[in-house]
């Protein structure tokens, strides 16, 4: 049986509606990284309606349980309708989602695959960080937020002619647990980096993680401003 992705837009804000069964998807998405990403098959086809290349290339990384990073830098209008067949691979089906406008393509960054715009990566995202902390037992959104409050950042984004953007909380922040006896404590694992580029302590970070996390950085208009966030699930 096959699977359906279907969006529609909604007070523009896209929210998916993903319909089942799943079943076999997670499977075929969710091998071992040993193969590499471009090669993964894509067991079932996928569909997008009303849904911008950007949101649907995400949905592909989501459902392949890949470590991702996404540059949005606007530019989305929504697509009727993408669909991606059977039988093609994972990196096929990036480059044909992201095809149907041709204003952002796909690129693997030693195990995290990138979604970034044809125009260039900001600059924002190159600012130098002299040094980051954080802890496996922290959720992804929680590290990637605190990244947006760092003073080099700030500083920076406010240099470029930025503002803070929206944030819309920090979700789900332990996976459901399904039967079984608690898990004993596990003493977490602490990860430091030193005078790194933004864009490159993003791709560590979701590495960083055994369920692979996607961070996302956004543009979009404020006011008489451009507003950024940065997040991640």
């Amino acid at each position: 049986m096959g699977m359906e992705i279907v969006v529609r837009q909604s007070d523009k804000i896209m929210r998916a509606l993903r319909i089942v069964p799943l079943l076999a998807l997670g499977v075929a998405f969710g091998q071992a990284q040993q193969v590499a990403i471009a090669d993964q098959p894509v067991a079932q086809p996928l569909r997008a309606e009303n849904q911008s290349p950007v949101f649907a290339a995400h949905d592909v990384l989501l459902w392949a349980k890949l470590p991702g990073g996404i540059v949005d830098v606007g530019e989305n209008e929504p697509v009727k309708e993408i669909v991606v067949p059977e039988g093609i691979t994972v990196g096929e089906a990036l480059t044909r989602v992201l095809a149907w406008q041709n204003k952002y393509f796909w690129k693997e960054n030693d195990g995290v695959v990138n979604i970034l715009p044809q125009k260039g990566v900001p600059t924002l995202l190159e600012t130098n960080v002299p040094f980051y902390e954080w802890r496996s037992d922290e959720i992804p959104y929680s590290v990637v937020e605190r990244l947006g409050q760092l003073p080099e950042f700030v500083r920076r984004r406010s240099q470029l002619g930025y503002v803070d953007g929206p944030h819309h909380g920090v979700g789900l922040q332990k996976p459901p647990r399904v039967g079984g006896p608690p898990e004993p404590p596990v003493a977490p694992q602490i990860f430091v980096r030193r005078n790194i580029a933004l864009f490159d302590l993003l791709n560590e970070i979701v590495k960083s993680y055994p369920h692979p996390a996607i961070w996302r950085y956004s543009e979009m208009a404020q006011g008489q401003a451009r507003g950024v966030t940065l997040s991640a699930r």
